[in-house]
């Protein structure tokens, strides 16, 4: 309430301010650092994991279905989570099933359907795809279409896609052709 606390305050302010555009520019920079390494940026998408600054498919076993536990399921409860001793379908192996179906059958709410039908996962609304390790699907078929048309699945990188918090249209992120080509989940014929 003093003009020395007034001045104090202002001065706060205007710190804060300085050190938010000084961030803003560090966050550019690292951006464009990662553009011209041809880096992956942001998160990788469903199926995919980012190692060593490139898009890989996700490859670990996730889950495996009763049908197909082998006798000795019991013995495996001591393995590590990377073992390869332990069966199961990976997040990329469910992925290109998905991509499947959807060739098959042109509905993505049907893939949908037919994931949750076959490993009973749904999306829990609050849960990123993403960064979980769960086994969750997409809960709307405009999600799953978004997924699809990725260009990582391709084997691509795409830089500037959005502006603000809003999806630019595809024609107008910057692409980089075959970042992973020997990681890739769809052709570009299908």
């Amino acid at each position: 309430s003093t003009a020395s606390g007034e001045l104090f305050a202002d001065i706060q302010g205007l710190l804060a301010f300085h050190e938010r555009n000084m961030l803003r520019e560090r966050v550019k920079k690292g951006n464009e650092y990662r553009r011209k390494r041809k880096a992956a940026c942001g998160r990788a998408p469903w199926g995919y994991v980012t190692k060593d600054e490139k898009y890989v498919l996700d490859t670990r076993p996730i889950v495996c279905a009763l049908e197909e536990r082998p006798d000795n399921y019991l013995e495996l409860y001591e393995e590590s989570d990377d073992s390869s001793n332990l069966p199961g379908v990976s997040k990329a192996e469910i992925a290109r099933e998905a991509v499947d179906y959807v060739l098959q059958v042109r509905r993505p709410r049907q893939v949908l359907s037919y994931l949750f039908e076959k490993y009973g996962a749904r999306r829990k609304s609050y849960t990123n795809l993403a960064l979980t390790s769960e086994l969750l699907f997409w809960n709307a078929g405009g999600h799953f279409s978004g997924w699809i048309q990725n260009p990582v699945l391709r084997g691509h990188t795409a830089y500037l896609k959005y502006e603000g918090r809003r999806l630019k249209p595809v024609d107008q992120w910057q692409l980089h052709q075959n970042t992973h080509p020997n990681q890739v989940l769809i052709t570009e014929s299908e």
